[in-house]
């Protein structure tokens, strides 16, 4: 559990990190290969991957048209918030992409355990349903407007295998 002056800090470095996303400027956008930006998200995690013991697979991933900073502040998220989740008998998280409609479409699928059919929209209100093993602030919020800035869409699934699965689209690069 956080102290106070440590929740106060993080939820204050949320916020910053959500005007941040409601700031992207499209006209700065380049191509962004997925995969470099992935395994950055797995650098800036390796020490809670190594003592969660988590694994995590991810396919060959396409080059987007983007912001690579605000693209490696979505997957670290998304990863970070199923290593917070925890998953039984070892938790795994695969990343794909697949061509569809003339965008990508990603797939961040976890086996931390499903959501029910009320939470798959309510995660992505800024602070609504905080719990003790999530991050203090807007996260998943952020995550969505860092998608919807790129032209792209997000939503949350719960995977029958006792999983979420969060998809979003972004346009190739």
């Amino acid at each position: 559990m956080l102290s106070g002056a440590a929740a106060a800090g993080a939820v204050l470095d949320g916020i910053a990190d959500y005007a941040l996303a409601l700031a992207i400027d499209a006209s700065r956008f380049h191509p962004v290969p997925m995969d470099v930006i992935v395994r950055g998200a797995m650098a800036r995690l390796s020490t809670q991957l190594r003592t969660s013991e988590a694994t995590v697979s991810y396919d060959e991933l396409p080059n987007v048209l983007g912001d690579a900073d605000r693209l490696l502040q979505l997957c670290e998220y998304l990863v970070d918030r199923a290593l917070r989740a925890g998953g039984p008998n070892g938790l795994r998280i695969r990343i794909s992409a697949e061509a569809q409609n003339g965008m990508w479409l990603f797939t961040v699928l976890d086996n931390a355990g499903a959501m029910d059919a009320e939470s798959l929209e309510a995660v992505f209100t800024p602070f609504a349903g905080m719990h003790a093993n999530q991050r203090p602030g807007p996260g998943l919020a952020t995550c969505r407007a860092i998608v919807e800035r790129h032209g792209g869409r997000m939503w949350a699934e719960s995977d029958p295998g006792g999983g979420c699965a969060f998809r979003f689209t972004l346009p190739p690069g």
